[in-house]
């Protein structure tokens, strides 16, 4: 999935995604799966802002709002 954004987000556009930590790895606590979902979106040209914990609304569900700092890819490019 995360492939799909690049080719949705152009260069120094911004993003919102939500995560469900209990969809990535339902074994670890949410943070852990947060952070090291931010982190796979670091090293894919992403920049997060901020994380938003959705505990009230939703368990273990976060928003991550940021910047795409690299070059936008054509669908036909993936």
């Amino acid at each position: 999935y995360k492939r799909q954004y690049q080719r949705r987000v152009h260069g120094g556009g911004g993003f919102v995604i939500s995560i469900k930590a209990n969809c990535v790895d339902s074994t670890k606590e949410p943070d852990v799966v947060y952070d090291g979902e931010i982190e796979t979106l670091k090293t894919m040209n992403f920049t997060p802002k901020e994380k938003l914990p959705m505990d009230k609304f939703h368990r273990a569900h976060a928003c991550v709002a940021g910047l795409y700092r690299g070059k936008y890819l054509p669908l036909s490019a993936v």
